[in-house]
């Protein structure tokens, strides 16, 4: 087979297996090789690979890869577990993971992490025809965290929706990112997405955002969702929650877009979706040092009431 090759990674099942180190954006575009499966549960947990999307795929073709290369491994159910125990949150990583162990042989394991890439590129694609019709010429967007070809196999989730409407709808809009603390994944990854895309975008701190919502400067918000439960309750990057709370308030439309397989019925709400705790040095490496207690959780949980349509790749979801 051909190279894999994305904005944020480059696969091939015999060859060494590249991806794009998220850390170090937007200052260095550097590719750095994983050789194992646990060197990718590594990669997983600093977020040098990250969002839920591509979270999933890579390690589905990390552990493919393992097994494809060598056929008679015994540890490959143990190096799988640690694979899905890598961050809890998003659905796609243990989902993805429980699949390929299904698959008898390793060619079989191989094809089916292959096919979970496609699957997902071709929904990103889906989702942004589907979603972009919701985008009006000269609209005002926020964005938070990054949901575009960082986070995902294809053009991406909600930035993909963004990037549609901008490049092949051709519809003039203007984009407002959120940092989003406290790595700031929407300053150094979908402000860099945005930058290179060429579309018209401004970086804003979180906490701007009810200043600019009462000046009318924003009318729409587009986010994603690492899992979202049967009632549509949304786990989303921290701070998703108060962003749709302000939204609300200001009467602006607050979309969710996210691949159907998002969707976990096993959770009738949001209560019970679990939260990934985050290191303190994240927030304040002086304060951690010394000790002093810091509350660092990665994701909150969005009510379904405060969203106006969750976008899949089959269109809106109803529960």
């Amino acid at each position: 087979m051909k190279t894999i090759k994305t904005l944020a990674f480059k696969f091939h099942p015999t060859k060494d297996f590249f991806i794009l180190d998220q850390t170090l954006l937007p200052e260095k575009k550097v590719f750095i090789t994983i050789k194992n499966t646990k060197q990718m549960v590594l990669a997983i947990k600093q977020l040098k690979v990250r969002g839920a999307n591509l979270i999933g795929v890579t390690a589905g073709l990390s552990l493919a890869q393992y097994a494809f290369k060598n056929p008679k491994a015994k540890n490959l159910k143990a190096l799988a577990k640690q694979l899905s125990l890598a961050r809890p949150t998003a659905i796609h990583l243990s989902l993805i993971i429980k699949q390929i162990m299904k698959q008898k042989s390793p060619s079989a394991k191989l094809n089916q992490a292959i096919d979970f890439y496609k699957e997902d590129k071709k929904a990103c694609l889906e989702m942004a025809k589907k979603a972009s019709s919701l985008i009006k010429p000269r609209d005002r967007i926020l964005t938070y965290c990054n949901t575009g070809s960082l986070a995902t196999a294809g053009i991406g989730t909600a930035l993909g929706v963004i990037k549609q409407a901008f490049h092949q709808d051709k519809k003039k809009i203007h984009v407002f990112v959120c940092e989003t603390r406290p790595l700031n994944q929407g300053s150094r990854l979908t402000f860099w997405e945005l930058q290179q895309e060429k579309i018209p975008s401004s970086l804003i701190c979180d906490n701007m955002l009810a200043h600019l919502m009462s000046q009318k400067k924003i009318n729409k918000v587009f986010v994603g969702a690492d899992r979202i439960s049967k009632n549509g309750d949304t786990a989303n990057k921290i701070g998703t929650y108060n962003l749709a709370l302000i939204s609300r308030h200001f009467k602006i439309p607050f979309y969710v877009v996210a691949p159907s397989n998002t969707i976990d019925k096993q959770f009738k709400t949001g209560k019970t979706i679990p939260i990934e705790k985050r290191s303190e040095k994240e927030i304040s490496p002086y304060w951690a040092k010394h000790k002093k207690n810091i509350i660092n959780p990665g994701f909150d949980i969005t009510p379904r009431y405060l969203i106006t349509k969750i976008i899949t790749e089959n269109g809106f979801y109803k529960n």
